[in-house]
């Protein structure tokens, strides 16, 4: 791009044109980046909800026969904690599309909002995932699998 010839109105057009495609492509790029993230904590507690619902339905008579109520509880709790944590990827999804067409609204606050509100969800479903696979191994543990 040569800038001889221009006036100085037209340079700092075509640089501040600059500057606003690599702010937008850098906008994007931490947009994929942050898409990644939250379909890594959906699919993570997604299929810890499909392995468990599975080992669970198929061993239900034999979990009913050889183990107390309370075992087969923990084990419904882990269901739930990993199906928490696919309600909270889905939540976070939808606040961080919030906050990411506030921010391109240029209103900072309901954004910052929203992205706090995301980076709880996320966290909150990463934190679940954790606590589901800690109770499941101890599950196993007492059942001596």
């Amino acid at each position: 791009m040569s800038l001889r010839g221009l006036k100085k109105g037209d340079i700092l057009e075509k640089v501040s044109g600059l500057h606003m495609s690599t702010r937008e492509q850098k906008f994007e790029a931490a947009v994929e980046y942050s898409k990644g993230v939250i379909r890594g904590a959906f699919l993570l507690n997604g299929g810890a909800t499909i392995t468990i619902f599975a080992f669970f339905s198929q061993s239900l008579e034999y979990l009913k026969k050889h183990q107390p109520i309370t075992e087969t509880q923990n084990l419904s709790f882990s269901l739930l904690i990993f199906s928490l944590g696919v309600f909270f990827a889905v939540l976070c999804n939808g606040f961080a599309y919030l906050a990411q067409s506030y921010f391109k609204k240029e209103k900072k606050g309901i954004a910052l909002t929203h992205k706090s509100l995301a980076f709880f969800c996320l966290f909150t479903s990463l934190g679940g995932f954790l606590w589901g696979i800690i109770n499941a191994y101890f599950y196993f543990r007492s059942i001596g699998i």
